[in-house]
Formats: structure tokens, sequence, C-alpha cells
């Protein structure tokens, strides 16, 4: 591999990263989020992400992981618990490949206490699937240690090996792709956050500002609302009335950055009052 232009490049052939040990180790809820340019094509089965463990025949084991091409042409968000891990697995899936996407958001969202996983690509939902909760996963609910941590907690572990562009399964290639920018969130963030943090674009923090107000301007029939994008509040919600018959629902016209603020621009018809969240 080679870092260069402020990313890594990986070839698929010679090389990848080895995070240290344990970083997972007793988190309950994780967001993983990059901003990928993959090869055309990816090599089958390469992983962008792997988290967890491999036993000695070189199968992975309880882990998470994320897969830009599959054997069956898909792009898939992995959950595996045991040993193998993909005996197992619960897969949020996408049906398509990720090949040759240049300069993608991809977040992947752990959540088990709310019960998912979820897949997002450019800001947007593409995939998600239900997770085991604490008291009905076969493996944990008959375990005499468990801790009551969440079913992520319980299924990493000591978390022992974390990989970018690598898998835990020995037979599987490494991944061709640059890599932009890659964080960690020990927190499900949530899908108002991942379509900000995208609105932002790579190498982009989230806001952190809670004292923040909202201004709005009228032009051409449209009504455009902004705020800074050093808050914390990222959540737009309208309301026809105020006071407690006020029914507050997400606005859900696109996002976008302008000039250091958030920007959504929604139709002036009727009355509407407006507030973060």
């Amino acid at each position: 591999y080679t870092l260069s232009g402020g990313q890594i490049n990986l070839d698929g052939s010679s090389g990848y990263v080895s995070l240290p040990a344990g970083i997972l180790s007793g988190v309950n809820e994780v967001a993983i989020e990059t901003w990928v340019t993959f090869g055309s094509p990816v090599n089958t089965w390469a992983d962008l992400f792997a988290f967890g463990n491999s036993e000695l025949a070189g199968n992975g084991e309880n882990y998470i992981s994320m897969q830009p091409h599959t054997g069956g042409g898909t792009a898939s968000l992995n959950f595996g618990q045991g040993d193998p891990g993909n005996s197992g697995e619960r897969d949020a899936v996408i049906n398509n490949t990720l090949d040759g996407q240049a300069n993608m958001q991809i977040v992947a969202v752990y959540h088990p206490l709310a019960g998912y996983e979820a897949f997002y690509t450019n800001g947007v939902l593409a995939a998600s699937i239900s997770m085991f909760n604490i008291l009905i996963d076969p493996v944990a609910s008959v375990d005499p240690a468990f801790n009551n941590g969440s079913i992520l907690s319980y299924t990493l572990g000591s978390d022992p090996i974390n990989y970018i562009g690598c898998s835990l399964y020995s037979s599987d290639p490494t991944l061709n792709a640059s890599i932009q920018e890659f964080r960690i969130y020990t927190n499900a963030i949530t899908a108002s956050q991942i379509a900000a943090d995208y609105a932002l674009g790579p190498n982009q923090l989230l806001g952190t500002s809670v004292n923040t107000s909202l201004s709005a301007s009228a032009s051409g029939g449209n009504v455009t609302i902004k705020w800074p994008t050093t808050s914390a509040l990222v959540t737009l919600l309208s309301s026809p009335t105020l006071g407690a018959s006020a029914v507050w629902t997400h606005v859900t016209a696109p996002l976008s950055v302008v000039g250091g603020n958030y920007q959504v621009t929604v139709p002036a018809t009727g009355t509407l009052f407006f507030r973060l969240q």
C-alpha cells in the first residue's frame, strides 16, 4: 500500500491496515464512517473493514465486517457470531456491488439495543436488518458468563484483530481501494447526523454546539432555512402549530452546505414553524 494525497491506497495484493487490538472491546453500539474510492472491479469477498477474531483454521469468528463485492454480486454489512462466523451471519445487503464508486461515503451502524444494523451510502439508508437483542440471542442467552452488555460487546469480546482492507478469513483477498477517511464512533449516530456528515464532505467533523439558531429567507415561492455547521443539532423539524397541539415531523428535503451553514429549502405553503433537534 501507499500513503499519498491524504489517503491510503490499497492495491489488493500487498497491504492493509492493522489497527490496535481491543479498540471495540466493551463497546455496546458503534458507527463506522468511511470515504472511499473502490477499484473496478473490487476483489470479490475483500473487506473494507473487519473487527473481531479469527481461529486457527483461518475462519473469522465473532466479528463485524463490510464487503463491497460479495460472491453473490452484492455489497454486504455483516455481523458474524460463532465459529465460523459466517454460519450465522446477520447481513444488511445492497443488491449490487460498489465497484468503481468514487469518493463514496459509507456508514455502518450497529445498534443492538435498538435492534438493528444499518448500511448507509452517500447519506442515505441503503439496507438494514434486525439484530438479536440480549434476551433472545441463541448464544448469549445460554451463557452463564454473559455480562448484560449489548450483544455487540458480548460477541466481539476482547476484539483482538482489527483490519482495514483485510478479511478475518485467510482465503479472502485484500481490498483494492483508496480510503480518504475512516472514523469510529462509539455510539450509533443517527440518520440525520449521517446526512449532515455527507453534506459536509470528507475530513470534516460534525459540530458540537447546542447553542444555535435558525434563519429563514423567502424567494420564488420557497423558504430556505439555515443554521451553522458548528451545530450539534442537525434534525430539522416542522409543525403547523405551536403549543400543546404541535405535531413535529422530520423535514425530509435535501440538506446542503453553503457558506458555513446547513441549508434546507421547502415550498412556502401554509403556516409552518421550524425547530432543530
